[in-house]
């Protein structure tokens, strides 16, 4: 999680007020009550000094903020904290918005501007978000619902490249995907279609036996029909009109290009330009009444 302006990272302060930033990003053009940042922050024992330390923490934030970006607001509310941004300037968010169109896209019967959309996300991809929160449990646990958005996107990508027969590109990608985890079963089977397709059969099965080793022992087992199914069409070679197979994919970790980061909740005083693709949908009006939802707590 950063702020860049001018081209320069901007300093967030110790672990605890990059927390709180990043719980009011996760949640932002929301009122985010003040127990779940509590609770998000410090934990289930919070010290008792710990609404002082927050209004401390809300004081600088505001000044980085205030400093590098004059709409942003982070206001008090009866009951909570509510950061006010330009949703187009939170990298996350973009990253989401584009991948839910990718997918209509693909839905609508336009193969190509959905590998064009799908493409544009992962590019966003920046490494694992959060990172260097990693201790605080809402951190976590973002940082795998953004992953599996990342996975959705990759899978969209793969199937638009498929159906316009850009095998030797799905080949590509997928296979840095499937060295980092083998486990991946749909992501699998397109990336065999596309070996097959693109004249290497063998390779194919090599990936299928890739897959079931890793399945059977992380996850202790076996593939899904589908997979098997279309082991069993790849060795009789008979893919005439086959479906994509498998079942929805695990999380994993980031693949190459365009993956050598996440999008993670950047700073929405960012001045970055965004990186070329399909239009997004325009970010909604914050609705400062409407509360935030609970947010996990911190591992102590």
């Amino acid at each position: 999680m950063n702020i860049r302006s001018g081209g320069n990272h901007v300093d967030l302060g110790p672990p605890r007020q990059r927390a709180l930033l990043a719980v009011l990003l996760i949640n932002v053009g929301r009122v985010v009550p003040l127990t779940s940042i509590i609770q998000a922050v410090w934990g289930q024992n919070p010290p008792r000094q710990v609404t002082g330390t927050l209004q401390a923490y809300v004081s600088r934030l505001r000044k980085v903020l205030r400093h590098h970006d004059r709409s942003v607001r982070l206001t008090h509310h009866l009951h909570g904290y509510l950061l006010q941004a330009d949703a187009q300037s939170v990298d996350a968010v973009v990253f989401e918005a584009k991948a839910r169109n990718c997918r209509k896209l693909l839905e609508g019967g336009d193969p190509g501007a959905a590998r064009s959309g799908a493409w544009s996300a992962l590019e966003l991809w920046k490494g694992k978000p959060l990172e260097e929160l990693c201790d605080y449990e809402f951190a976590v646990m973002e940082a795998d619902r953004l992953g599996q958005v990342r996975l959705r996107a990759l899978d969209v990508w793969a199937q638009a490249c498929l159906q316009l027969g850009a095998y030797d590109e799905v080949t590509i990608q997928l296979g840095e995907e499937l060295r980092r985890d083998p486990a991946l079963e749909r992501l699998g089977g397109q990336l065999m279609l596309a070996q097959y397709h693109s004249g290497q059969p063998a390779e194919a099965l090599q990936t299928y036996e890739r897959i079931r080793i890793a399945v059977a022992k992380d996850l202790g087992a076996d593939l899904s029909r589908e997979l098997q199914a279309l082991h069993g069409k790849i060795l009789r070679q008979d893919l005439a009109d086959l479906p994509v197979p498998g079942s929805p994919s695990r999380p994993a970790a980031p693949s190459q290009a365009p993956a050598a980061q996440a999008p993670t909740a950047q700073a929405p005083a960012s001045q970055t330009p965004p990186t070329p693709g399909p239009p997004t949908p325009a970010p909604a009006t914050p609705a400062p009444a409407a509360p935030g939802p609970p947010v996990p707590p911190a591992p102590q």
